[in-house]
């Protein structure tokens, strides 16, 4: 594992949580859309609950932020297990900030875990978290995401892959 500030990976189930771990990682700041949902969908995607099986095996907690509506947040994090601040709004260092709260961690103890770089990406890196940026699962459907989406697309050439 390399303790880059920023790395990406093509699939949550392809993230190296006991590296993470060894490295002193004790939390993950999970994206909800796209990372762990589709953006439309009201249940986790096999690979998200897998995935948080694996989090917790590897003796990780996580916490959901999201931008998204906090009734359909709350429901997806209550399935998952996970604490959550919905309406995040991400990039926004407001709720990184209060997540670092909550966990009662410093943020060198945490990693983001996300699919956009500019909500997800910017966030992190103005609080210091390091990211990890995975490949969106579905179509991007928010007008604002997708006038981004370009730019995003040569930004992630940018970041190293692991």
């Amino acid at each position: 594992m390399t303790s880059r500030p920023c790395v990406r990976v093509p699939s949550l189930s392809l993230l190296w949580l006991e590296e993470l771990r060894a490295e002193g990682v004790q939390a993950l700041l999970l994206d909800l859309d796209n990372t762990l949902c589709d953006p439309r969908g009201d249940s986790p995607t096999e690979e998200a609950a897998a995935f948080c099986v694996r989090m917790e095996e590897a003796g990780m907690r996580g916490y959901i932020l999201t931008n998204g509506r906090g009734d359909r947040a709350e429901r997806l994090a209550q399935r998952l297990g996970l604490p959550c601040i919905a309406r995040a709004h991400k990039p926004l260092p407001g709720a990184y900030r209060r997540a670092l709260r909550d966990l009662d961690l410093p943020k060198e103890a945490v990693a983001a875990v996300g699919d956009q770089f500019f909500t997800d990406g910017l966030g992190a890196m103005y609080v210091g978290i390091r990211l990890v940026l995975v490949e969106p699962r579905f179509p991007r459907d928010k007008p604002l995401v997708r006038l981004l989406s370009p730019l995003d697309r040569i930004l992630r050439r940018l970041i190293p892959e692991r």
